[in-house]
């Protein structure tokens, strides 16, 4: 049989559709960022199979086995050292070893079938290892990718079930055509749609309040060594937290989005003491009260913290209350409560922050350098003997350090005294140290001290020049030697203007400060890097357009809830009880017009659709009629007409000059005419005599 040459090879078609799919579900679970770079090369797989396929190039299934028994056992062994809290971690990376191995080993349609099983798992693993809005992004193209490869593999299943040539309809151009692409398109958009009906009507519940099965959330470092690549060297656009409510000086001046304290600051690094992220919750208050502000003028703000930072629960500044609005958990029916604060000073929950917590913090927006008035010093701001001694702790300083931290302080290198706190000698002595920094040190993201013993010292007394975890863990240490208590914090500054009421922090936010300790006024929040001066970042039009979705992925499909879903089934119910029938019927009267429209348009597709087929239709009923004639499959190597030839039925003859007429010379083909030859065609028996049982036959030649 010829086929036409209008359409897609449908073997190519079968094998892009099958590559798309198969890729686009290893990608789903790659973007979630819980795997190492080096697991990206699992999405190539599909790409090289295809190729190999492609040369008619076998990969041995032994190799297949292999590879499989090797990721199971790998996703084994990261349970035994992770335990069951590592249990979907290790499953995603299974699946994504044993879907390389069956998509390179993959021979027949039964090998593709189950390598698009896998893929299907893979969708619903992404859908707990990856939150954002890349998931939606990759699940529609899954959704068409998936009814394309499946479609084809039907085509090509049901000639390899009859006993026909694969290889040969691989090679079909007739079958893959733009109505092929938009009838599967139309099939995935209705999957889609059935989809959302049925999230519309369960919200989204999650796995991960049975811990084992939860995703981690991603960890800010507890130590940070100063001779590796710097986290303000990033340029992640991931979001971290969204700030609402804070007023646009606050942000213009430069706002600091606190995280991590950092207690211990060496020559070589800044870190946590021990207990580190497991210090107990001392306080119940969700206050930070020891910051220099005055307890006076505070506002309220808002936050959406994703989940990078354990639980540790980020806010800028000195705080009053901070208290939990939604959000937290995988289930989005519950949510995680603030429940304090711990000997680093750090506002935390009980256990890890795994979805976006949205929390309300009253307070305020804490900038470099200020100092309350005198007469509104902070009576709470009292440091214990034990906590003085850790933030004055400092290492051995050789004579080059001990000259120039003396150097720095200098009489003739003091700031005048100014009024009231100005005047005191430790608020001088700070400023003098973050002059000479900002004055006498350049700002670099390149890693000009790395690999050099004792970073820190090869910073001050030669490069001159590096990023702020150095600047930062300078100026800490100079303010000890000096006497005055000082720690390193870690987490995001500046942030970007998304619109008038909005900050985004990003991973490429990431930076290091200080805070040093002044007695009757509390923590000073300080900053001695040249770049936290820099003007304030404002998102472009566009970039505020997906921010926008981003936050919408966020709020109304991340933590859809029962809650939510009552209001819109409240909606509906009000709606048909009357009050809101008007506004229905309005928009009922809208869609009809627009409704019959598209159908009139309908039917006339499917008359053309129905005309095309017709010489299709005429064609399969011949094979048929031949087939019961022959008592066998008829040879896909043979075209129409050598099979009439070979079986010369007058019905047959007549039928396929009409077919040739109406195929290559596009002559209509009358709807009466067409019913009557099939009805002939159908009547054909096999028989010893060629006319018999042939009710259109009129003599030797047919008509």
């Amino acid at each position: 049989m010829s086929s036409d040459s209008k359409g897609m090879n449908l073997g190519l078609a079968h094998d892009m559709g099958l590559t798309l799919a198969l890729t686009v579900s290893v990608l789903m679970v790659l973007l979630g960022g819980e795997f190492p770079p080096w697991m990206w090369l699992t999405a190539f797989a599909p790409v090289l199979s295809m190729a190999l396929a492609r040369r008619d190039i076998r990969v041995p299934g032994i190799a297949g086995t292999v590879m499989g028994l090797a990721a199971i056992g790998a996703g084994m062994m990261s349970i035994a050292r992770g335990g069951l809290d590592n249990a979907v971690f290790a499953g995603g990376a299974s699946l994504l070893g044993l879907l390389v191995a069956r998509t390179l080993t993959r021979q027949t349609l039964a090998h593709d079938q189950q390598a698009l099983l896998m893929s299907l798992i893979l969708v619903f693993a992404g859908s707990v290892l990856n939150v954002g809005i890349s998931y939606f992004v990759f699940f529609v193209a899954y959704a068409i990718a998936g009814v394309w490869a499946l479609a084809t593999r039907q085509l090509l299943s049901g000639v390899e079930r009859a006993g026909g040539s694969v290889r040969r309809t691989r090679e079909r151009k007739d079958v893959i055509t733009p109505l092929f692409f938009a009838a599967s398109a139309g099939v995935s958009l209705a999957v889609l749609a059935a989809a959302l009906v049925v999230f519309v009507s369960f919200p989204r519940v999650g796995l991960g309040e049975l811990n084992f099965l939860g995703r981690r959330g991603d960890q800010l470092p507890e130590r940070v060594g100063l001779g590796g690549n710097p986290r303000g060297g990033s340029t992640s656009t991931v979001q971290v937290a969204r700030v609402t409510g804070v007023p646009l000086e606050a942000f213009a001046k430069g706002l600091y989005l606190r995280s991590n304290v950092y207690d211990v600051v060496t020559l070589d690094e800044f870190a946590q003491s021990p207990p580190g992220k497991n210090a107990p919750v001392v306080d119940r208050r969700s206050a930070l009260p020891t910051m220099s502000e005055p307890q006076t003028n505070f506002r309220e703000y808002r936050v959406a913290l994703s989940p990078v930072a354990g639980t540790n629960v980020m806010v800028l500044g000195q705080t009053r209350v901070a208290s939990t609005e939604s959000g937290g958990t995988h289930n989005p029916n519950g949510s995680l409560p603030v429940a304090g604060r711990d000997t680093f000073e750090q506002i935390r929950t009980h256990s890890p922050i795994a979805s976006v917590l949205r929390y309300r913090v009253i307070g305020k927006a804490n900038s470099p350098g200020e100092l309350p008035r005198k007469r509104e010093a902070n009576n709470e701001a009292v440091l214990s003997d034990a906590d003085r001694e850790r933030y004055l702790k400092v290492p051995a300083f050789d004579a080059q350090l001990e000259r120039l931290a003396r150097a720095m302080i200098a009489p003739d290198q003091l700031v005048a005294p100014g009024a009231g706190w100005e005047a005191d000698m430790d608020v001088r002595v700070a400023r003098t140290i973050r002059g000479a920094l900002l004055r006498d040190y350049d700002y670099t993201l390149e890693g000009v001290v790395a690999g050099r013993s004792q970073p820190l010292r090869a910073f001050l007394l030669d490069a001159k020049a590096g990023h702020c975890e150095l600047f930062a863990s300078a100026y800490a240490l100079l303010l000890r030697k000096q006497g005055i208590p000082a720690r390193v914090i870690g987490g995001f500054q500046g942030g970007a203007l998304a619109d008038a009421d909005d900050i985004v922090f990003q991973m490429r936010h990431a930076h290091a400060w200080v805070e040093w300790w002044k007695d009757d006024v509390g923590w000073i929040v300080d900053d001695a890097t040249p770049e936290a001066s820099e003007e304030r970042e404002r998102y472009q039009p566009w970039r505020i357009l997906l921010d926008a979705v981003s936050k919408f992925w966020d709020d109304e499909v991340l933590d859809y809830s029962l809650e939510e879903q009552s209001s819109a089934l409240r909606g509906i119910r009000k709606a048909l009880r009357g009050k809101h029938l008007g506004t229905l019927l309005r928009a009922t009267l809208v869609a009809a017009p627009i409704l019959g429209v598209l159908l009139w348009l309908r039917g006339r597709l499917r008359r053309r659709k129905d005309a095309r087929r017709d010489g299709d239709l005429l064609a399969t009923e011949m094979v048929r009629a031949i087939a019961r004639i022959s008592g066998t499959t008829p040879p896909s190597s043979s075209t129409l007409r050598e099979l009439v030839e070979r079986w010369p039925r007058p019905s047959l003859r007549d039928a396929l000059l009409h077919y040739e007429a109406a195929r290559f010379g596009a002559l209509p083909l009358d709807a009466d005419l067409r019913r009557r030859l099939i009805k002939g065609l159908r009547r054909l028996r096999a028989t010893n005599s060629p006319a018999a049982n042939d009710p259109t036959a009129k003599g030797p030649g047919g008509t």
